[in-house]
């Protein structure tokens, strides 16, 4: 093994270690913040109009009162419906935070192999890797599809409550 082939390889892992090193800090830090704010923001809306639902009901006709019981069971399912977005978006970014730790140290086995020869990295291995395609592909799918529809039904159901109680 050549002293070139050391320095190439050392500069390539550096590379590689770089750019995902942001990758992999930007997908943790996303799954932390849309979690949250996902959630938050679901749980205010919903939750919210559930604890007014009494001092609306206070106002209401008679006739307006009845539909307070079906009100607070769409805002009840509001509730747990934000809580499985929230929950499926937190898995959909740590999934791609997981993914991209993948990647790199498949890289960095590809890196090790181009450089370094097969005495430091098995072959077989780097070409099996390469068939495996984007790790987490099906899985971050659905994490993805899944809060968008649990997201817009929470959504629905906060405007079917407040319809309840017109």
């Amino acid at each position: 093994m050549s002293e070139e082939n050391w320095e190439k390889f050392e500069i390539e892992s550096a590379k590689n270690a770089e750019f995902f090193r942001s990758e992999i800090e930007n997908t943790g830090k996303a799954a932390y913040e849309y979690g949250v704010l996902l959630v938050r923001n679901l749980l205010l809306l919903n939750g919210g109009a559930l604890v007014a639902l009494p001092a609306i009901a206070s106002v209401l006709s008679d006739s307006a009162k009845l539909g307070v019981k079906d009100a607070a069971f769409f805002f009840v399912f509001g509730l747990a419906l934000a809580m499985v977005c929230g929950y499926f978006t937190h898995v959909n970014w740590l999934l791609h935070h997981h993914a991209h730790l993948e990647l790199r140290e498949r890289r960095a086995r590809l890196i090790a192999l181009a450089y370094l020869g097969a005495e430091y990295q098995d072959a077989k291995v780097v070409e099996e890797e390469k068939k495996l395609g984007s790790p987490f592909a099906r899985s971050i799918w659905w994490t993805f599809f899944i809060p968008h529809v649990t997201g817009i039904a929470s959504l629905v159901a906060l405007v079917v409550g407040a319809y309840k109680i017109l």
